[in-house]
């Protein structure tokens, strides 16, 4: 009988086979890798907060983090000077452009009236 493709897709081979495979309690370099495989597949979640804690660390994130608050809070201090100054002369204008009207208006208010 002959086979087809997919018969020979579906039979197991001889890498596939259960016997022929290193089993985890065995030495050697194969045992070890399948020991490790294991392991990883069994931890999976505790690697992924692992990598990630590790990468926090290796970034320097709180340092990172400490520097920006750092530089945020004392740069607020001269943004609050300026912003203050903008207002006055801001406000110090409005204040000249009232005084100009108002005497404007009083000299508009003196002035008779023509006949």
């Amino acid at each position: 009988m002959a086979t087809t493709y997919a018969d020979r897709e579906l039979a197991p081979s001889r890498s596939q086979n259960e016997d022929s495979r290193p089993n985890a309690g065995e030495g050697g370099l194969k045992g070890k890798l399948l020991r490790y495989k294991e392991r990883l597949e069994r931890d999976a979640v505790f690697r992924v907060l692992e990598s990630t804690a590790q990468g926090f660390m290796k970034d320097r994130v709180p340092d990172h983090a400490a520097a920006m608050t750092y530089y945020g809070v004392f740069s607020l201090f001269p943004l609050i000077l300026l912003f203050m100054s903008l207002a006055g002369l801001a406000l110090l204008t409005l204040v000249a452009a009232a005084m100009a009207w108002s005497l404007i208006d009083r000299m508009i208010a003196r002035r008779k009236p023509l006949p």
